[in-house]
């Protein structure tokens, strides 16, 4: 009986996945086109957001444009937004809260909040 039930969970499981693994399929077909859908869902989500709109992400449809809105940067250059968001401003790097801020130490500094 317990095999059975284990049995059958096992297959709910592998059920439920067939979606998601078919998506994977889909995207590791055509990485380059399964990259730009990313890019357009980032740059949906960073509408009506302090941070988008600094930084003209509505104006950004290709990847070069993102990279030129967006440069490489590190945690300093982040904090003052960062800081935005710890103190409850609403929409600074998303539209959507932070669940969280896990405080983590590096080797440049002695601590970081990242949310």
């Amino acid at each position: 009986m317990r095999r059975a039930i284990l049995s059958a969970l096992n297959l709910a499981y592998r059920t439920s996945l067939v979606g998601a693994w078919s998506r994977f399929l889909d995207a590791a077909s055509d990485p380059d086109r399964a990259q730009e859908r990313a890019l357009r869902r980032v740059l949906a989500r960073a509408r009506g957001t302090a941070f988008g709109a600094a930084h003209g992400l509505s104006r950004a449809r290709t990847l070069a444009d993102f990279q030129r809105a967006v440069p490489i940067r590190g945690y300093d250059e982040l904090e003052p937004w960062i800081d935005r968001v710890r103190a409850g401003e609403p929409s600074v790097l998303t539209r959507e809260p932070p669940l969280a801020f896990e405080k983590s130490s590096g080797s440049t500094r002695s601590s970081k909040y990242v949310p």
